[in-house]
């Protein structure tokens, strides 16, 4: 019965290719997209910012302009042509090293430029200060050649500020995998809950051509037929996590050039199906026996798994969040599942993945209990609202 009421489903959803295209086709591409969106590291960033000087006159401004552009920017041939351009407004040796300094650079970035990028700019300024002190300090003493040119010198200063020799990770093994583990999971979890579409548009077709009437008719459990459906989609759902986790661990880190999974960490992962996509699919019957119409199931279905997304750290980190949204996060069944599985794959588990086990099984039951309830109370009318 339920290889029959899996293969019903299939059918249904065969013929309706803007299912196929949210379980399947949207999710992969989303991921992909976001992915590679997000693959460029910073030196690639910084590499397309094309940076103009106003006229430099002093050494100490032209060593500026060195240490800045050993970041990588471009160099503007105009103002207009600049996404930054700096300005020299006091003098360097006079303001550098006195107690009470004035500004010595002035520097303005085009609109478009993002806030991000506007503080890595100014972060990359001071570096570049904090170096031409050093660099003249250290010139000053007696510390640097002066026989050597001032490529060598700059070089030298280099590797005396470079303190990332200094600083060693313990985790290596994830480290390499950090920026995976955050956006893995979150569009993985995205995707698994847009489930929602096709179990409404499959409800609402049967409401409009009358099979829950006939069905009402015979002496048949429309609670075991609701159950079928769900056990149909859940199954449904544990393929499509199948899938969108193979691409995440597989052909993501080749297109954001990290280090690639083993096929351990996939075993790992299947388990988390039963939790995440009985979850998902139970939040689904909820809002799958609300909805009335067509326009209904993507606006409220469509919108929610945006809306919980966003309020779920997927868009914006969660870390970097609000105190507030931080908060509201925690009880988000998105923000679990994908906490689950990023605690599966730095190798955290224990408790951790005990709690957020806990919290989706809760979900789920006491989504179950409401979308049966729903469902009887108008399936008893026989024609929904």
């Amino acid at each position: 019965m339920i290889r029959q009421a899996i293969h019903k489903e299939l059918i249904s959803i065969g013929k309706d290719p803007h299912s196929l295209a949210v379980l399947i086709l949207m999710p992969l591409v989303f991921m992909l997209l976001m992915s590679f969106a997000m693959s460029e590291r910073q030196s690639q960033v910084v590499a397309k910012i094309p940076v103009y000087f106003a006229a430099t006159q002093t050494p100490s401004e032209q060593l500026f302009t060195k240490y800045l552009f050993q970041f990588g920017y471009q160099q503007a041939d105009s103002a207009q042509s600049a996404k930054v351009t700096i300005s020299f407004i006091n003098n360097i040796e006079k303001n550098l090293f006195a107690n009470s300094p004035k500004a010595i650079i002035e520097y303005a970035a085009v609109d478009k430029i993002s806030p991000q990028i506007n503080n890595l700019v100014l972060q990359h300024l001071q570096m570049s200060l904090a170096k031409l002190k050093l660099h003249l300090y250290s010139a000053d003493i007696g510390d640097l050649d002066p026989n050597q040119d001032i490529d060598q010198q700059i070089q030298l200063i280099q590797q005396r500020t470079d303190t990332l020799p200094l600083i060693r990770q313990t985790n290596q093994q994830q480290a390499g995998h950090s920026v995976l583990n955050q956006t893995v999971p979150a569009w993985l979890v995205f995707g698994i809950y847009f489930i929602v579409l096709p179990i409404s548009l499959t409800l609402l077709s049967e409401k409009q051509n009358s099979t829950l009437t006939r069905l009402r008719m015979f002496p048949t459990n429309l609670n075991y037929f609701f159950l079928l459906k769900q056990v149909s989609y859940f199954a449904i759902s544990m393929a499509q996590y199948s899938l969108l986790l193979a691409v995440g661990l597989f052909i993501v880190p080749v297109v954001m050039q990290q280090p690639m999974y083993t096929a351990a960490d996939f075993v790992s992962l299947l388990p988390l199906s039963l939790v995440i996509c009985s979850s998902a699919v139970a939040f689904a019957c909820v809002l799958a026996v609300v909805i009335n119409s067509f326009e209904q199931a993507i606006v409220i279905g469509g919108g929610l798994n945006i809306l919980l997304a966003a309020i779920s750290g997927f868009m914006v980190p969660h870390d970097i969040m609000p105190t507030a949204l931080q908060t509201i996060a925690n009880f988000s069944p998105m923000f679990w599942a994908a906490e689950l599985v990023r605690s599966s794959l730095s190798g955290q588990g224990g408790q951790l993945m005990t709690q957020q086990i806990t919290y989706l099984v809760a979900f789920t039951l006491v989504c179950l209990c409401i979308a049966v309830y729903l469902f009887n109370r108008r399936s008893r009318r026989l024609m929904w609202n």
